[in-house]
């Protein structure tokens, strides 16, 4: 009986290091494969003048919002 604890433990501790070698490997795959280039910078005037021309709706339902 002692024997076949011993048996389980290692064979526990031996699937719990290789399921910590096995981390980074998955963690490599959800990584994208090539480089994301970043935003093109944003001109905040351009932004203002854009807004001003947006219409404003006045909001007399509550419930229509989500």
């Amino acid at each position: 009986m002692r024997e076949a604890a011993r048996v389980v433990a290692v064979a526990l501790a031996v699937l719990c290091l290789c399921l910590i070698a096995a981390m980074p490997i998955v963690a490599g795959w959800s990584m994208p494969a090539e480089q994301v280039l970043p935003a093109p910078p944003i001109n905040p005037l351009e932004l203002m003048e854009q807004a001003r021309h947006l219409q404003a709706q006045q909001i007399t339902d509550f419930s229509t919002i989500y």
